[in-house]
């Protein structure tokens, strides 16, 4: 069942559901369901898209370098063994200026190596964390969650 516009599906693809406008499904895909999720092209199967971010399998990521932290993704464990990490927010969210997260979407970092720092960097979006353009994670299991209330990011 598919509601919204704009949606292109791909042959072969079976197995879907979309609530949502604008969104991509690859081909020979099965089992996606997109609620109430819009702009997004999904290329793996067996995916559930809720309000724009994956739920279940791939709903979080490991990372060991500089990165921008995805609306579509919840949870990131930054690996810093290597040397610091940054996390950037930067203006790529969103379909329109001026391309900021989703009002209410929560991210939480967490920092799984003793050595180095994970920073979480607000600045590519002119806005704060709690006051600061930036938020470190100096320990190992160190971790935050915060949430984007329209204006900056609240530590919660």
């Amino acid at each position: 069942r598919i509601t919204g516009s704009n949606n292109n599906i791909f042959s072969g693809a079976r197995n879907v559901v979309i609530q949502g406008s604008g969104n991509t499904i690859e081909s020979g895909l099965q089992n996606i369901q997109l609620i109430n999720s819009n702009n997004q092209t999904v290329r793996e199967s067996n995916l559930i898209y809720i309000n724009d971010e994956i739920q279940g399998s791939g709903s979080f990521e490991t990372r060991d370098a500089d990165f921008i932290a995805s609306e579509n993704i919840r949870t990131y464990l930054i690996d810093t063994q290597g040397g610091n990490v940054i996390a950037r927010f930067a203006a790529v969210y969103g379909t329109s200026f001026p391309y900021f997260p989703h009002i209410g979407k929560i991210w939480t970092f967490k920092k799984i190596h003793s050595q180095h720092q994970a920073i979480i960097d607000a600045t590519g979006l002119s806005t704060t964390i709690d006051g600061s353009s930036t938020y470190t994670l100096s320990s190992n299991n160190d971790s935050v969650t915060m949430m984007w209330d329209g204006q900056q990011f609240n530590i919660i």
